[in-house]
């Protein structure tokens, strides 16, 4: 049940049936699964203790982000009833993703839901108007596509969702997969890159190709890394040039130049207030005459994390995708396991989501919540384990039940036996790596000032991206 909760929360985030179907409007259809999920995970067996939260250092970052959240704000009453959903999100999914097959199976709805919303997209824009609104939503964008829902009623939004499905085509369905699936990595990527397109979506472009190529280089030597990268700078840049609206890629472009102010004054915002000005308080403004202020978004999670939650805020945020990232380089798994396909397939998401977060507002979105309460659940069921057995002596061979408790048997929450993992203790920090070292603290806090620096240099010095 917790599982078929996780999955719906899922599902219902990038696709919300009371945007589809005019006669649900008004029904919070996800609070209503979110309270089912919070009863399930109360009175799942065992019960639900701290030890069950607390348990990577993935865990000890997002909590200290949801805190600074409520303890930055002045209404802290109003803070902690928000940051509550992200909290019970956060924890219904990491601990319904018990098990490798579960994992593999929210892997595969999160391509099905990132397919549909660019299927309804297309839909709209052969004349089959699902979403209601959605034509008259992207003749107001001058012809750029856009959902009438409510995170992609942009083209911006919805260009970074579609283009996110094309890494993920190709490290869940491409790498080291049969004819069959590889066939439905092509249609994936196909309906991904032609929703980018329509969209038009400077950022979007980008990221796709700086997600593919992390994809391709992740784990690779440094040396390939570097002529990649010098690849992409000049011939990549090059390829971009020819898709719409990228030949306007420059500090005259309107669009640019109200992005940059509206930096400026949340960079303003962060020097008067480096603790924060509280949740979803800083509202970006840029005077324009004839017509006064004008309220503009920051068009950046780390800028909206920086001027809402001040320096914590981006320590928190920034260090969550930098835990993430090692998590993912704390094994190294064989090419054809299925524990690499699924690395990689966090790999595609993390640097996808990292990339347009810099470019588009996504702050406190859902999908980050429940893309690290994903990175959680991989860090228990294929990284911990492995570092159990390499902290522990040899066991001597055994027979019968024993056998039990050496192999790689789990259980599901229907209680039955699930072959494809190894289980730990389910309560206190997992071995090997259960909370951030000093060192990599530091280098969080180093990441923080290269984000701050890059920031505060993009919104005076414009670089084209």
């Amino acid at each position: 049940m917790a599982f078929r909760c996780a999955v719906l929360l899922l599902l219902f985030w990038f696709v919300r049936p009371q945007d589809v179907i005019p006669s649900l409007a008004g029904l919070n259809i996800v609070r209503y699964l979110m309270l089912l999920g919070i009863w399930v995970t109360w009175t799942r067996p065992g019960g639900l203790k701290l030890g069950h939260i607390i348990r990577t250092p993935i865990d000890c970052m997002m909590m200290g982000y949801l805190f600074w959240m409520v303890f930055t704000t002045d209404e802290h009453f109003t803070a902690f009833k928000e940051v509550f959903t992200y909290f019970a999100f956060y924890v219904l999914t990491v601990l319904a993703l018990d098990s490798e097959a579960k994992i593999k199976k929210y892997l595969n709805y999160w391509c099905l839901a990132l397919f549909v919303v660019c299927l309804l997209t297309l839909a709209s824009h052969v004349g089959f108007e699902i979403v209601t609104g959605s034509n008259a939503l992207t003749s107001a964008f001058k012809g750029r596509v856009a959902l009438n829902t409510w995170i992609f009623n942009n083209p911006n939004a919805l260009g970074h969702c579609s283009t996110a499905l094309i890494p993920l085509a190709v490290a869940w369905f491409g790498l080291h997969q049969p004819t069959a699936n590889r066939g439905l990595m092509v249609i994936l990527m196909a309906a991904g890159a032609y929703c980018t397109v329509l969209t038009e979506s400077k950022g979007a472009y980008i990221s796709g190709v700086v997600s593919l190529c992390n994809l391709f280089l992740f784990r690779r030597s440094v040396w390939i890394q570097l002529l990649a990268v010098q690849l992409m700078l000049t011939a990549g840049i090059g390829a971009l040039s020819f898709l719409p609206r990228m030949e306007t890629l420059s500090s005259k472009d309107e669009g640019i130049m109200g992005r940059m102010m509206v930096w400026q004054s949340a960079m303003w915002s962060l020097k008067e207030n480096p603790g924060g000005v509280g949740l979803k308080k800083f509202q970006g403004t840029i005077e324009v005459e004839d017509l006064g202020t004008i309220n503009l978004a920051t068009h950046g999670s780390f800028v909206r994390n920086g001027a809402d939650l001040g320096y914590p805020g981006l320590f928190f945020f920034g260090g969550l995708f930098f835990t993430a990232y090692l998590t993912l380089r704390r094994q190294k798994f064989e090419r054809a396991a299925e524990a690499s396909r699924i690395q990689a397939a966090l790999a595609a998401l993390v640097a996808s989501y990292a990339f347009s977060s810099w470019v588009v507002d996504r702050a406190y979105h859902a999908d980050f919540i429940l893309l690290m309460a994903l990175f959680s659940a991989y860090h228990r069921v294929l990284v911990a384990p492995q570092e159990k057995t390499l902290e522990e002596p040899a066991s001597p061979v055994v027979n019968g039940p024993e056998l039990m408790a050496h192999s790689r048997i789990g259980s599901d929450n229907e209680g039955q036996p699930n072959a494809e993992t190894v289980q730990v203790s389910e309560v206190g920090l997992v071995p090997g790596w259960g909370f951030l070292k000093p060192h990599e603290l530091l280098l969080i806090v180093g990441l923080v000032w290269l984000i701050v620096y890059a920031w505060d240099y993009q919104s005076t010095k414009f670089l084209p991206f």
